[in-house]
């Protein structure tokens, strides 16, 4: 039912000390992981656009939301998504499903 640990990690931060048990942790940390989020890199390597792109969209106001962590900024995979989803056309003289709603 509950056995040991594979390993156990002491981990020192300044005077604080916490115990980290290792039996799952490779699979817990992927586990976590899967909302995926992509950094501008990312993104432009999905979309195959300049990452200089995506940093005038967000200057401007365009493309996807993001989020700013310190000064990282990540896309959840799920905006991304919604995005793509938003801009989907029919045909070049489609408007878009954002300019039909009066977004």
């Amino acid at each position: 039912m509950f056995g040991a640990p594979d390993s156990i990690t002491l981990i020192v931060f300044s005077a604080h000390a916490f115990v980290v048990s290792q039996s799952n942790w490779p699979e817990r940390k992927e586990a976590e992981m899967k909302e995926t989020h992509l950094n501008q890199l990312e993104l432009a390597v999905r979309w195959r656009i300049s990452h200089r792109t995506l940093e005038r969209w967000r200057w401007t106001g365009e493309g996807p939301k993001f989020l700013k962590v310190g000064g990282r900024v990540v896309y959840r995979l799920s905006d991304v998504e919604e995005y793509e989803q938003s801009i989907i056309r029919s045909s070049t003289s489609d408007p878009g499903q954002a300019q039909q709603t009066g977004a």
